[in-house]
């Protein structure tokens, strides 16, 4: 389901462009967030309307994994009303980002592809997932000004998942709304400083997809920026209580996820193993494992 709070802005980007110029509305979806057993019903949902980004003949067997574009003809409200009626009628769940531009979504699409692959300082290539909530504000904060300025030409307005713990928001980032920067958009050179900014930590992204193929049933957002936060909020928890092994991070998180913060803090074995964790003799699943055996033998005596 749209939120009602971003229907109404989106509605009146729209309808404040209007007569001035031309406004296109459309949908970006990563389809390889799309749960498998749903991927196909909504590319075939879809086709006719999406424009895929990875245009490179190379990436041609990534295609059905990668980002597209959903769109309609026209522009202005009524392209505005077809886009939503077709996205929210089944896949609006999985759409990371919603980007009114001044030019047509095929021609978005064709720009969008020319920024595919970044250039690291020693000249390697790398695929640049620019169109991750995750990636792109900070692209837009900290990029060379340039591409920034050239990437985002044709764009009003890109609203991306800012996701916390609770609920996920939609966020602005406003674009030059100019169709003279439409042409396909530059290869981004990382620097060293941009690098770093870009890097993150794999380990939450690794407990997410774990946790929802094995344990699906411990989140109560179906938001994929929700459950990741949720997912953080278990590793920064861990890490306050001493823990610095992947393994034992883990762990706390599996644990976290399944059990309330108060069942955890009136669990004296809980508290007992974690203390032992994190003093590095031993681990905290061998903690658990040593205090459950102690609690069985003295339940048995």
């Amino acid at each position: 389901m749209i939120s009602r709070d971003l229907i109404r802005a989106l509605n009146q980007e729209i309808h404040d462009g209007e007569g001035s110029r031309s406004c296109h509305l459309t949908a970006l979806i990563d389809m390889a967030l799309v749960p498998e057993d749903q991927r196909q019903e909504i590319a075939e949902h879809v086709a006719g309307d999406a424009h895929p980004l990875l245009m490179d003949p190379q990436l041609d067997a990534l295609k059905p994994l990668g980002p597209i574009l959903i769109g309609a003809n026209g522009f202005g409200p009524a392209q505005y009303e077809t886009v939503l009626a077709k996205v929210g009628a089944r896949c609006a769940a999985y759409v990371n980002s919603w980007i009114s531009s001044v030019v047509p979504p095929q021609e978005l699409a064709l720009h969008f592809s020319g920024a595919t692959y970044a250039i690291g300082e020693s000249n390697q290539q790398y695929l640049l997932r620019y169109y991750d909530p995750a990636i792109t504000p900070l692209l837009y904060a900290h990029a060379d000004r340039e591409w920034v300025s050239r990437f985002f030409g044709p764009v009003l307005s890109w609203w991306f998942q800012d996701a916390t713990q609770a609920s996920s928001l939609w966020r602005r980032i406003r674009g030059r709304g100019r169709s003279d920067g439409s042409s396909p958009a530059q290869p981004l050179h990382l620097s060293t400083a941009l690098w770093q900014v870009l890097e993150s930590d794999p380990l939450p992204h690794r407990l997410l997809h774990t946790l929802e193929a094995q344990l699906p049933h411990v989140f109560d957002s179906t938001c994929g920026g929700v459950r990741l936060a949720q997912v953080e909020a278990q590793l920064n928890a861990g890490r306050r209580s001493g823990l610095t092994r992947h393994e034992d991070l883990t762990t706390y998180v599996i644990v976290g996820m399944n059990r309330s913060w108060s069942q955890r803090v009136l669990d004296r074995r809980w508290q007992n193993a974690l203390d032992r964790a994190a003093t590095g003799a031993e681990t905290l699943n061998e903690s658990l494992a040593a205090l459950a055996r102690a609690s069985v033998k003295d339940v048995q005596s």
